[in-house]
């Protein structure tokens, strides 16, 4: 069985994506860039139809191909976006950049959070997997994904005043998050 610590770094890290890309893309077009709020609002309700209807799927998926899988391509593909992504929406402010950044975006998240919940809840036996699985949560939401917005607008600061240094943050949690992956196996149930 899998440390705590290692568990809550994979939920953890992960939520900064998370949050990054429901919400901030959005926050930070409307403040930063100036695309008018109603595009702003349209991009985390595109977040959230995306993540309703692609957990649907990535569940199934993740239970035919396997969860770590899932994690791996999910974690490299933001990781690799991460920058890209700030500096085409700082370079090219439209709301259907936006939009197109907030789609990519959301589906990669999606697709690694989903088999991360997963195998939270499964690596917990049955009698204490609803409490296992809550505390780990919201410890990891609390921390990394309750500042992720914070940190994500002071990086602005902290980098003097650079529209793209919110990818920095976004792909140093990322790449920490995979720090976690070596430590656990790929299971789709544990033995009750």
């Amino acid at each position: 069985m899998q440390s705590s610590r290692s568990r809550q770094w994979l939920l953890g890290k992960r939520t900064v994506a998370t949050y990054i890309s429901l919400y901030y893309y959005g926050t930070f077009s409307a403040k930063y860039l100036h695309i008018e709020q109603v595009y702003a609002h349209a991009s985390m309700l595109l977040a959230g139809v995306l993540t309703f209807s692609g957990a649907l799927l990535v569940g199934a998926l993740s239970d035919r191909v396997g969860r770590k899988k899932l994690i791996i391509i999910s974690r490299l593909a933001v990781l690799v976006l991460a920058y890209p992504s700030f500096w085409l929406l700082v370079n090219h402010p439209h709301p259907a950049v936006l939009l197109l950044i907030v789609f990519v975006m959301v589906s990669f998240t999606t697709l690694g959070a989903v088999p991360a919940m997963l195998v939270i809840s499964e690596l917990f036996p049955k009698r204490i997997r609803a409490l296992g699985f809550a505390l780990v949560y919201s410890i990891g939401v609390a921390i990394f994904g309750g500042f992720a917005q914070f940190f994500a607008t002071q990086s602005i600061v902290w980098l003097d005043n650079d529209l793209t240094a919110p990818a920095w943050y976004l792909g140093g949690a990322t790449l920490l998050s995979m720090l976690a992956l070596p430590f656990f196996s790929d299971v789709k149930r544990l033995k009750e």
